[in-house]
């Protein structure tokens, strides 16, 4: 191999000519006795970028011209004895920017890691930028399936070309309820949805629910205890701790056999894909599926994401010397702050936090982006989330109709080390929309 140099724009670039390119006599430059740097090159000049022979060509026009392959390659590289369009994407230029390096040509496109497609765009088998995920990290859930969708889809950008997203789904775009095919799906300017849970055809194409409601069984209703029941369906999502996945159990056996109709239940590891995305921990479940979360932010993805966003109306901050329970002050601009001025709504020192006392947390939060509804319920530690889950089963669910509002701050008190049970003291301390 012998290493020829030029200039191009004020830089010395480098090319390795295989054996076969020969000059336009036929007989191909001299090979070097070492397979090293010139010693004939000082690093001096070197450093100045000198040509390191005056005998060797200056220009790219004198390597093309010399440097052929069989006298061939007169505006193209050559390569172990073959023409070629480039080996280095400095090679190529504008709307073909990259070298394909198997094919030696330029292209639009490179897939894999270097990627250079735009967002919501991925690189195809034929180096085009074309719409739809390009990896997992490019879609809310998480999950970009093999025909570049994701799953579930957000919004158009996530589908692939000529395909639009309706209630989490990508498929093509509509004129009429006919053309999606599946019994119950609409069609809604342009796209398949299914009104019966959909947060912005609810009920019809033309009702969208606002950021206080969900799509419930009878159309938009608000995101308060009382109307819990108006879900279809309702999945536990467990983070794998023995003790909160029972406080979970609890929860959705009372919706189970509390709420008319019943919903349909489901069970779902918080490290599976489906429901949230399992790097960030945004729901993609989408309404009409009630999550149920036991557990704070250290244990559950969910809650830490809601809580990040400003999703949740009441979140818990370990403090100096207690656990506070945090309201939202408005927010400049509606960008989420640090908190540091968001009021204390309740609070219990560490040293006051035992097997049978606590506080604990209900709050029923909406994803202001997939409208997903979350049930969280947890305390400080295990039993007062079994407490918490005990108290909403057995009694803010009989009598729904009394909670009226989104979220509510108990002490619990229990009566032994036992568990909770109906003789444990139950004290409300704050509550809010």
């Amino acid at each position: 191999m012998t290493d020829l140099r030029w200039y191009l724009s004020g830089a010395v670039v480098s090319l390795a000519l295989g054996i076969g390119c020969s000059s336009s006599d036929g007989s191909g430059p001299e090979p070097r006795a070492d397979s090293g740097p010139n010693p004939d090159v000082s690093m001096s000049d070197a450093a100045e970028g000198a040509p390191p022979d005056s005998n060797e060509p200056e220009t790219v026009a004198d390597v093309r011209d010399e440097a052929v392959c069989g006298g061939a390659c007169i505006v193209s590289l050559c390569v172990e004895g073959a023409c070629v369009e480039c080996t280095l994407d400095a090679h190529c230029g504008a709307g073909k920017p990259r070298c394909d390096v198997t094919s030696h040509t330029c292209v639009e496109c490179v897939g894999g890691p270097t990627d250079n497609c735009p967002a919501g765009q991925y690189c195809s088998a034929e180096h085009h930028c074309l719409q739809g995920c390009k990896n997992n990290a490019a879609c809310s859930s998480g999950v970009c399936n093999a025909i570049r969708e994701c799953e579930p889809c957000e919004n158009d950008g996530e589908c692939s070309q000529a395909r639009v997203c309706g209630t989490g789904i990508c498929r093509p775009a509509c004129t009429t309820a006919q053309d999606c095919g599946d019994a119950g799906l609409d069609c809604c300017n342009g796209h398949c949805v299914n009104t019966a849970i959909d947060v912005g055809h609810c009920g019809s194409c033309t009702i969208a629910c606002n950021g206080s409601q969900f799509c419930g069984t009878n159309g938009c209703a608000g995101v308060s205890i009382s109307n819990i029941c108006a879900n279809g369906k309702t999945t536990k999502l467990l983070d794998g701790l023995a003790a909160d996945d029972a406080s979970n159990d609890v929860i959705q056996n009372g919706l189970a056999s509390i709420c008319s109709p019943p919903p349909m239940t489901e069970s779902s590891m918080q490290n599976l894909p489906g429901l949230i995305n399992l790097t960030t921990g945004q729901p993609v479940a989408g309404s009409g599926n009630l999550l149920t979360v036991t557990g704070g932010y250290v244990v559950q993805k969910l809650v830490k994401y809601l809580d990040s966003v400003g999703a949740t109306p009441i979140y818990l901050v370990a403090a100096a010397n207690e656990w506070d329970y945090r309201g939202r002050a408005p927010r400049e601009g509606g960008v989420e702050g640090d908190g540091s001025a968001d009021p204390v709504i309740a609070s219990i020192r560490y040293d006051q936090v035992t097997p049978s006392h606590d506080l604990f947390l209900v709050e029923l939060v909406r994803d202001p982006t997939s409208g997903t509804l979350a049930l969280i319920v947890f305390g400080q530690e295990a039993q007062s989330t079994a407490a918490g889950a005990w108290f909403f089963a057995n009694e803010m669910l009989p009598n729904r109709a009394n909670y009226g509002k989104g979220w509510y701050v108990y002490e619990w008190t229990g009566a032994d080390d036992a568990g909770p049970a109906s003789s444990d003291t139950f004290n409300l301390v704050a509550s809010g929309p």
